[in-house]
């Protein structure tokens, strides 16, 4: 439940000053998701106490949850002009400094709230196809083709999909028994991507999609597992690192899934890339520890802890 549905289903309890604190969201909520407590009761016209306890009465902690989940709410109906016009007016180089601090909060707040199931069932459907699909368009096409890079040196058959007519010719072949997709579909939703889920549902084939946020997300019955990266804040850029670090912890759950296969992969993809020569020779890193050994390490932790 979103928001605004909240604030629908509370309306009949709500005060005559909460009331107006609700009118003024729902016809300003673009605004109203950057105003701190304060203004907000300059706004409305009413005590900054009354929209402490407005917030309170829909269920959240306090007025930072409150704005949080109101941002969430309005990120897929603002245009970048619109973001670059809420963006806080701080000194330029602070601003700059400040995006870590921002992605870092994003990144706790993502951890938090990640949906175990979800990302499980995610792992152990991309482990077992034999094909993975991966779209993404607009912002999403980034992450995309990250993740057929990161995929594409553990598992057989990546592609990253470009082209409608191949994708069409591929799917038609393929069984939705040994092939799923990864779609990336970030706010603002490009009917592209979305028409393509709707492909994928129609050919019965099962998808794993990361979104920003699943109470705006169009499509959430096309998905098979629903994976949510939101932001907790907006502004002329899109802050998508929570997405790159999902598609990296997919990554080492499907490793770990896959054990020896995902080892023998990778160690046949670092063959490649040195018989190509695709990277500089001095760029090696010496000090890398390999992947098995690593898992090794984690089992051998494991098993100690449940020993003791």
């Amino acid at each position: 439940m979103n928001v605004f549905q909240r604030i629908s289903n509370m309306e009949p309890e709500l005060s005559a000053s909460q009331r107006q604190i609700a009118e003024y969201i729902l016809e300003h909520y673009k605004e109203a998701a950057f105003l701190n407590s304060v203004d907000m009761a300059q706004a409305v016209g009413v005590s900054n106490p009354t929209v402490i306890r407005f917030a309170k009465s829909l269920g959240y902690k306090g007025y930072h949850e409150f704005q949080a989940a109101l941002q969430d709410a309005v990120q897929s109906d603002l245009s970048s002009l619109e973001r670059l016009s809420y963006l806080r007016t701080e000194p330029q180089q602070d601003a700059a400094l400040n995006m870590f601090l921002l992605e870092a909060e994003n990144l706790s707040s993502v951890y938090a709230q990640l949906d175990r199931e979800a990302l499980k069932g995610a792992i152990d459907l991309l482990s077992a196809s034999e094909e993975v699909f991966i779209f993404g368009r607009q912002i999403s096409e980034a992450p995309a083709l990250f993740a057929s890079y990161t995929l594409g040196k553990i598992l057989d058959d990546v592609r990253l999909v470009e082209n409608w007519s191949l994708w069409d010719e591929a799917a038609y072949r393929a069984h939705p028994d040994r092939c799923c997709a990864l779609v990336i579909a970030l706010p603002r939703y490009p009917v592209l991507t979305l028409e393509f889920l709707q492909l994928l549902h129609q050919h019965d084939i099962p998808s794993v999609v990361i979104t920003g946020e699943a109470s705006t997300f169009p499509l959430p019955e096309m998905a098979t597992y629903l994976l949510t990266a939101p932001v907790r804040y907006i502004s002329m850029l899109d802050p998508i690192s929570p997405v790159f670090c999902l598609i990296n912890c997919l990554a080492i759950g499907i490793i770990e899934k896959l054990g020896q296969k995902a080892t023998k992969a990778m160690y046949a993809f670092e063959q490649y890339v040195t018989n190509c020569q695709v990277y500089h020779p001095g760029s090696s890193l010496p000090n890398s520890v390999p992947i098995e050994t690593v898992t090794q390490k984690k089992k051998q932790r494991r098993t100690r802890k449940e020993k003791s």
